[in-house]
């Protein structure tokens, strides 16, 4: 919703949950300390309020790649700042 006039303009298939369109979506707990959702302030509310420990599942392309509480998922975090920091110690 937030991204189809982007995906528009440098003519790519995305910004439309359907099929056939690119589909990364976040999806949010929305009891977590967000200010109450309102439909005419939607995209900024989510924008401008939500805190990390909102997300509650992430999907690239139509794949999860993140989900709230999984092993496999916290593994993977914690490999990629363990490469994070062997990079920025090589620097």
């Amino acid at each position: 919703m937030a991204t189809r006039g982007g995906a528009e303009v440098v003519g790519i298939k995305a910004g439309r949950i359907e099929k056939g369109y690119l589909a990364d979506i976040t999806v949010l707990d929305v009891t977590r300390g967000m200010l109450p959702l309102r439909r005419d302030n939607l995209i900024s509310n989510i924008v401008y309020s939500v805190a990390g420990d909102a997300v509650e599942r992430v999907y690239v392309g139509g794949e999860e790649v993140y989900r709230r509480g999984s092993e496999k998922f916290a593994r993977m975090y914690k490999e990629a700042l363990e490469e994070a920091e062997e990079f920025l110690s090589s620097l």
